[in-house]
């Protein structure tokens, strides 16, 4: 081929690209120089049209194609090359007469696309191009791809020529109908499914043919498709669903088929094919309004059939309840009255006949939660058609549940409003729910607490039904009280004034009229006192009610339990609490500090236990200034010894050393320091009492609630610790960790091992080069008899975790990953030269790494596991029972976690002998039952080849144990030998 003014160069690449010879790789380089040269302007795009010569009108239908992709690539690949008016005419109608041309559509579509995109076409050309495609190209028989390219080309045109194509008016909407009819590719239906609404949208002549682009789009209703879960750029089946669910509801015209549609495939006995077609209702309601009304009837109908019949799935009930809530809330005028009066009748003929109260109760629910909830229009058209025949109406108690809920409704759509619809059936309405009151039908108390929270009646009124339902209340039996106190309840949120001036009183006076009548009314306070303005009345009436009690010298619980509910159900107002701070908690703890000068016998754990629960609720839920404030105020109370009150001292009663308890709390549950907490002689007190001996509280003082007084004692002094700055508590610890190991009282000495763990665990949380060195001396006084137990608790201390104690909520520092540091650091110490150890020695060493096992995740053990399988192993050997008791637990755990049991494995083998061993020859019954254990585990998670070897030797080995003199051995070795004669 000959063109003349080409370079030889460019005719060359030319040949390449376009030829049927050569192989990708040779065209993909071609192409690229190509580009290069137009790019660089060393070839015009015009010159290149001329250098194509034959290629493009070429009877060869594989080069014609080649020519004309080679052009379509350039204007697609170079999205800024400049073209004169003259040369986009050209291409245009080279473009537009080639549609026509069946084996190079493909490449055409690719340069009208780069042309539309990257240039200003004319509208005439845009119309051309649109008209040329719809006749001359029958998109669905190109492959997807093309395909994809055709509806691509139909989008942009809509985006960026949105004049010019709506210009051709129905002829795009036929054609669009045409082009995507028998799609089947789920990433092309994507495309046409999201083009429908925009087609609508722009194209009013659409409804010239609305029945043919609902028939061609509702085919693939309900949607099946499943992407495959290996492909990352597969589109989700959820996309899909929405797009055509969108696709099918995007018009009113649509309602005439829409409707009809998918009531007869709710009749479906598929759930997901029903579930869908219910959800696309619900949008179908939304998108048509008042176009639905002639199928309102036929919707009721369908809809009625899913509430009533046969097995009705939750979630395809809740769907039913969306459509009813819809078509309530779109509805207008005309249309919505007639829907109203559909469900409205229906509810009202169920509820009179009375033949199935289960079925009324459910058309009770579907008209008051669904229709009348949905709007303020379809409330009013329910009241209109309910009331007048419901408040004349005496036949049975459904109509009052009917009547309730109605009023409910009403309460909540006109709050603060008049214009509620029940303002004109408020006298008959309320003379009803009285006389029903009477007859003892508890539902009227909520229909009567609506119409006072409403406003709807006179003052003289709402004053007799609330004086009605307090009276009430104090002489309803039991199984009918929590009506009267939850209706109560609501009135006291919504009427506090009404509630303080009615009810109140009422409630006081009925204690003083008689006196057994004080713990029913102060269990009921909790759940009527839901109102600032309601607790400021009742807290102080509490107050002085306590306040007797302490000088009855009587201890019932009732009254703190009281103050706690309140306190706890309103945690989240400011007002109570500040109340309960200024005005309960100190006075409270006032009158037992009074009370333990008087008697010395503890408080009773029932009568103290609500106080202490009070406070911690307020501590949880002041601000920090409040609470910094509390703290100092509790503590100065508790260490003032003005007063002959000695709590810390070891010569103090059981009733003041009780009440170090708060105190303690308050350091807790705090969440910063405060001036009191830090002070050293407040530290020593708590050390007092962590560890002096003391009577009153090892004999005297039992059941304390939640932990001993000692333990809070702990806690108390760990968390000022930690929070306090070194320099501030340095001292305390070195005498703590002195007076450890300087003998004395074992019972003392014993207690500040205890102690001193609380006091390392603050140090290492913090991150504190002072807890590794009281690591390390703990470590070396593993081998002194008279405190290891205490030792070997200590590194349970440190290590466990606790959401309620040094916790971030408590404003705990806390070191990231302190627990794990600790680990990676002691283990190492706890089995250097492990071997060489006495057998005491080794008992505490290998019950210390259970204890810092027990508490870390096991992924981080995991990288661990290698070095303490020897240590484990050897311990099986010893028959000391304490190191075989924890090693065999270690081997339990290690086996059950997924990160730790891999490396077990190799050793199965060895493992099976030592245990099968222990659990037929130790003459101890628990260890026998832990061996037992430990085989089952290796059953279930050991190597199955080892595992399958010794299957034999087991089961038979295990045979004499089946009767074993004790009973729990035998019960664990059928259920053992059970596990191994299932390996298979």
């Amino acid at each position: 081929m000959t063109t003349t003014g080409a370079s030889r160069a460019i005719l060359k690449d030319i040949d390449t690209f376009v030829g049927s010879s050569g192989d990708e790789d040779d065209k993909i380089d071609a192409l690229n120089q190509i580009l290069l040269a137009v790019h660089g302007k060393k070839e015009s795009f015009t010159q290149l049209i001329a250098d194509l010569g034959d290629y493009l009108t070429n009877t060869d239908d594989l080069l014609r194609a080649r020519g004309t992709l080679l052009l379509s690539e350039v204007l697609s690949r170079l999205p800024e090359l400049q073209l004169n008016g003259d040369s986009i005419m050209y291409l245009c109608k080279f473009f537009t007469a080639r549609l026509s041309d069946y084996p190079s559509v493909p490449e055409v579509l690719k340069g009208v696309i780069a042309l539309m995109k990257y240039h200003n076409l004319s509208d005439t050309v845009v119309q051309e191009l649109l008209r040329n495609l719809f006749n001359e190209v029958n998109v669905q028989s190109l492959s997807q791809t093309n395909r994809k390219v055709a509806f691509e080309l139909l989008t942009l045109s809509l985006n960026r020529y949105q004049t010019a194509t709506q210009e051709l008016k129905s002829d795009f909407v036929f054609g669009f109908i045409q082009a995507m009819d028998g799609e089947k590719d789920p990433r092309n239906l994507l495309i046409v499914f999201r083009l429908v609404p925009i087609i609508i949208n722009l194209f009013p002549d659409y409804t010239r043919f609305s029945e043919e682009l609902f028939e061609v789009v509702s085919c693939y209703f309900p949607i099946t498709f499943k992407p495959k879960s290996n492909d990352p750029a597969a589109i989700s089946r959820e996309d899909l669903i929405t797009s055509l669910r969108n696709a099918m509801t995007s018009s009113p015209a649509f309602a005439s088929f829409c409707l009809p549609f998918l009531l007869d495939k709710l009749s479906s006995d598929l759930k997901e094919t029903k579930l869908d077609s219910l959800v696309t209702l619900s949008v179908a309601a939304g998108a048509f309004g008042n176009a639905s009304e002639p199928f309102l009837e036929q919707v009721w109908s369908g809809l009625r059939l899913e509430y009533t019949g046969k097995g009705v799935v939750d979630g395809v009930k809740n769907a039913v309840d969306r459509v009813v809530v819809e078509f309530s809330q779109n509805l207008d005028g005309q249309p919505l009255a007639k829907w109203v009066n559909l469900i409205a009748g229906e509810t009202m003929q169920l509820v009179k006949d009375g033949a199935d109260p289960e079925l009324d109760s459910e058309f009770v629910r579907i008209l008051t939660e669904n229709v009348a909830s949905a709007s303020k229009k379809s409330c009013c058209l329910v009241v209109d058609v309910v009331l007048p025949p419901l408040v004349d109406s005496n036949s049975s108690e459904i109509s009052s549940g009917l009547l309730v809920k109605l009023l409910a409704v009403c309460a909540e759509q006109f709050t603060g409003s008049d214009e509620n619809p029940m303002k004109q059936y408020t006298e008959k309405v309320t003379s009803l729910l009285m006389d029903r009151l009477s007859s003892n039908d508890t539902s009227a108390v909520d229909g009567l607490c609506s119409i006072l929270e409403s406003s709807l009646v006179s003052v003289e009124e709402e004053e007799k039904a609330v004086r009605t339902l307090s009276n009430l209340l104090l002489s309803s039996h039991r199984g009918n009280r929590d009506y009267f106190l939850t209706s109560l309840g609501r009135l006291s949120k919504r009427k506090p004034k009404l509630f303080n001036d009615i009810v109140l009183p009422s409630l006081f006076d009925s204690i003083q009229k008689d006196e057994t009548k004080r713990g029913e009314v102060y269990q009921m306070l909790p759940s009527l006192c839901l109102h600032d303005d309601v607790i400021i009345r009742v807290v102080p009436r509490l107050m002085e009610s306590l306040r007797q009690q302490f000088g009855r010298s009587e201890e019932d619980p009732t009254l703190g339990r009281t103050l706690y509910s309140i306190a706890l159900t309103n945690a989240k107002s400011p007002t109570v609490c500040n109340l309960f701070v200024d005005t309960v908690v100190v006075d409270i703890l006032d009158l037992l500090v009074e009370r333990s000068l008087k008697q010395s016998d503890a408080v009773k754990s029932s009568f103290l236990q609500p106080f202490l629960s009070l406070l911690k609720v307020l501590l949880h839920n002041v601000g920090d200034e409040e609470k910094a404030k509390l703290v100092d105020v509790l503590i100065g109370k508790i260490t003032d010894e003005s007063r002959n009150f000695k709590a810390f001292s070891s010569s103090a009663t059981a009733s003041q050393v009780q009440l170090t308890l708060f105190s303690s709390l308050a350091v807790i549950y705090s969440s910063q320091s405060s001036g009191k907490m830090e002070e050293q002689h407040f530290l020593e007190k708590l050390r007092e009492i962590s560890v002096k001996n003391n009577d009153n509280i090892d004999e005297r003082v039992v059941d304390v609630p939640e932990d001993d007084i000692r333990s809070r004692a702990n806690q108390s002094i760990a968390t000022i610790i930690n929070r306090a700055e070194p320099s501030v508590t340095r001292n305390f610890v070195e005498m703590s960790v002195s007076e450890c190991w300087a003998g004395g009282v074992l019972q003392e000495r014993k207690r500040a091992v205890r102690c001193l763990g609380w006091i390392v665990k603050a140090l290492l949380m913090r991150g504190e080069a002072q807890g590794d060195e009281i690591v390390d001396s703990i470590i070396q006084h593993l081998d002194d008899d008279e405190i290891q137990e205490e030792l070997i608790t200590c590194f349970q201390i440190m290590m466990r975790e606790d959401e309620d104690i040094l916790s971030k909520a408590r404003g705990t520092r806390t070191r990231v990953l302190y627990r794990q540091k600790f680990f990676f650091r002691v283990l190492p110490l706890l089995l250097s030269n492990y071997n060489a150890l006495p057998d005491q020695t080794k008992s505490t060493r290998i019950s210390a790494i259970y204890n810092v096992t027990q508490e870390l995740p096991q992924s981080v053990v995991a990288s661990q596991v290698k070095t303490l399988i020897p240590v484990m192993t050897s311990s099986l050997d010893g028959g000391v029972p304490s190191i075989m008791q924890c090693t065999m637990g270690m081997f339990i755990e290690f086996f059950r976690s997924e990160n730790t049991r891999s490396h077990l494995k190799e050793n199965s083998a060895e493992l099976i002998e030592k245990f099968l061993r222990v659990a037929t020859a130790d003459s101890r019954m628990l260890n026998r039952v832990t061996a037992l254990r430990c085989l089952a585990s290796v059953a279930d998670h050991g190597d199955k080849e080892e595992v399958l070897k010794k299957k034999q030797r087991v089961v038979q080995g295990l045979v004499k144990l089946l009767d074993d003199h004790k009973r729990l051995v035998r019960k664990e070795a059928v259920k053992t030998r059970g596990v191994w004669i299932n390996v298979n």
